[in-house]
């Protein structure tokens, strides 16, 4: 098992060495032991751990959600796929509604950028500044 002091660790994710002991605040990754100087000592399972909550991140899971998801996967939970599943599935209806909001605000902006005649007038009297205003 390959071992790593934070720096190296942070090199190796890309993650900052703040971002690392935050993690570690949030029980999100273990926490390291120590060696005789007193520096935090990462193992593979550790990077292993960021890679998983970077690449969940990537994909919209908050802080909150990547730790019930490395707890279901521990092995001592003993969880279901469905457990896992169910949270995937909360996360894409929560997207969906997102992407319905943001349909509705582009509609919205579309329709006062459309009223705007975008010539050379004064701001002050922009139609879009007008409907803002109100």
């Amino acid at each position: 098992m390959k071992i790593f002091k934070i720096g190296e660790l942070s090199k190796k994710t890309g993650l900052t060495v703040e971002a690392i002991r935050y993690y570690e605040k949030l029980n999100l990754i273990e926490e390291p032991s120590r060696n005789s100087s007193g520096y935090r000592i990462y193992n593979d399972n550790t990077l292993n751990t960021l890679e998983f909550i970077q690449r969940g991140k990537k994909l919209g899971f908050t802080l909150n959600e990547l730790k019930d998801l490395l707890n279901l996967k521990a092995p001592k939970r003993k969880a279901a796929c469905r457990d896992v599943k169910e949270i995937a599935d909360l996360k894409i209806e929560e997207i969906n509604t997102k992407i319905d909001c943001l349909k509705k605000l582009n509609k919205a902006l579309k329709k006062i950028s459309k009223a705007c005649c975008g010539g050379d007038d004064s701001a002050i009297n922009c139609s879009i500044i007008k409907i803002l205003s109100n």
